[in-house]
């Protein structure tokens, strides 16, 4: 104890390299013609390591989880750790076709917010129907905020201007 986290070392500096870049990209002069990786586009690029880390954590409960379960639950753990690799590759298509400026990025950006939900809401029903009766409760405002950023940002994706000049590729 008493050292600083990795984890929290490497959250501040990732949020120092946002606000930098943030900052850069604001003193450049603006583009007419809305191309290029910069303001609402370039959060979206870089939400994409939090969806990531939330699947990797997610991931890393279920495989625990399914070693130590016994019955139905082993089996439906297994398929949660299954549905979520399957997100993580998702978000990786996704990664690599926003680093290519690829048109397929705006689909796979979409499909991985609808997986990421889903497979929240797969785990809510197994752990509320094998587990803890009274977890939905406490899910609630994960898979609210999943449905929120969901819908805001998969709108943005698909019908932004400046989405659809800049992944052409």
């Amino acid at each position: 104890m008493g050292g600083i986290s990795i984890w929290l070392l490497t959250i501040a500096l990732f949020v120092l390299a946002v606000i930098g870049y943030a900052i850069w990209s604001a003193r450049k002069s603006a583009d007419p013609d809305l191309t290029g990786k910069h303001g609402w586009l370039f959060l979206v690029g870089v939400g994409l390591f939090p969806m990531l880390a939330m699947a990797t954590l997610k991931l890393e409960v279920f495989s625990g989880t399914a070693g130590s379960a016994e019955g139905a639950l082993e089996i439906w753990m297994r398929i949660l750790t299954l549905a979520t690799w399957g997100v993580i590759g998702i978000m990786f298509v996704a990664l690599y076709n926003y680093a290519r400026n690829a048109r397929a990025f705006a689909q796979w950006y979409v499909a991985s917010w609808v997986c990421l939900l889903a497979v929240s809401v797969l785990q809510t029903t197994i752990v509320t129907a094998y587990i803890d009766s009274t977890f939905a409760s406490y899910a609630w405002p994960e898979l609210t905020a999943i449905s929120i950023n969901a819908v805001i940002w998969s709108v943005y994706v698909l019908r932004s201007r400046r989405v659809a000049n800049t992944m052409v590729n």
